[in-house]
């Protein structure tokens, strides 16, 4: 009952849908050893990424030498949280604050994460 016409219709529907959602997806390419990343991913470059976790591994290396970069968390295209790591039985070590400002990627405030926990 199908036509010819209706079922090439069909495959080309398919075929540009699964096209706009590849061309959506994050334009970042994460390798083995990076945070991982969520948000609204769309809106870094693999540029902006990798300057990010520059600046916040930067920063924790004078500050916290104990936690990493585990997760960026995309908030708009010119801020960013930077999710710490190793998580514990507590949750996260904390966040650092990181925003573009005059076309480059700071930690806005890098200070060491500190948490009190209450036995």
């Amino acid at each position: 009952m199908f036509s010819l016409g209706l079922m090439v219709r069909g495959l080309f529907l398919v075929f540009a849908t699964s096209l706009a959602v590849s061309v959506a997806a994050s334009p970042v390419a994460l390798r083995p050893g990076d945070p991982a990343l969520d948000g609204k991913d769309y809106l870094l470059s693999d540029a902006d990424f990798r300057a990010i976790v520059s600046a916040a591994r930067a920063c924790l290396q004078h500050k916290a030498p104990w936690c990493t970069a585990r997760r960026v968390h995309v908030i708009t295209a010119t801020k960013v949280e930077v999710h710490l790591g190793p998580s514990d039985q507590y949750g996260e070590q904390g966040t650092l604050d990181v925003q573009r400002t005059k076309g480059s990627w700071k930690v806005v405030e890098c200070a060491a994460p500190e948490r009190i926990i209450l036995d």
